[in-house]
């Protein structure tokens, strides 16, 4: 009979955590979407950067830093690894940098923008939709950026 009361008593303990599970949304629907994790990465000394989407956080990085590496970039830095939505990098100068969230890429792009006043975006894109292909120069003074 002990056997058989440990056991009620452990069938409990994951029926009631398994409850508590779903009480606090920890559980997710059956057909909810995978996770994907967006890498931006980017090289100040060549101008090159690397976007990567992937459902692995880990492969992510490397990816945006292989792709940066095999466009030509020297010294590929990750500078932003976003789960499950848009991210984007603002860049002024040689060195001054920052990465922003949004719902969608434009409100990543803006909210980067507005904080680093004179800065423009070296690569930006969301885990769902088509990403906003690469920069692969700095802007001339006033002129629109060069996108492939």
């Amino acid at each position: 009979m002990k056997h058989n009361r440990t056991r009620n008593t452990v069938i409990a303990a994951l029926a009631a955590g398994a409850a508590l599970a779903g009480a606090f949304g920890v559980a997710a629907p059956a057909n909810a979407a995978p996770d994907l994790f967006i890498a931006l990465a980017y090289s100040f000394q060549s101008d090159i950067p690397g976007l990567a989407v992937t459902g692995d956080r880990e492969q992510s990085r490397i990816d945006s830093l292989s792709l940066c590496q095999y466009d030509g970039g020297n010294h590929c830095v990750v500078f932003a690894i976003e789960k499950n939505t848009c991210a984007a990098l603002a860049i002024l100068g040689e060195q001054e940098s920052i990465t922003a969230t949004g719902a969608t890429r434009k409100d990543a792009e803006d909210q980067a923008l507005a904080q680093n006043p004179g800065s423009h975006i070296a690569v930006s894109g969301c885990t769902s939709g088509s990403p906003r292909k690469p920069v692969y120069r700095l802007p001339l003074e006033g002129a629109p950026l060069t996108q492939w």
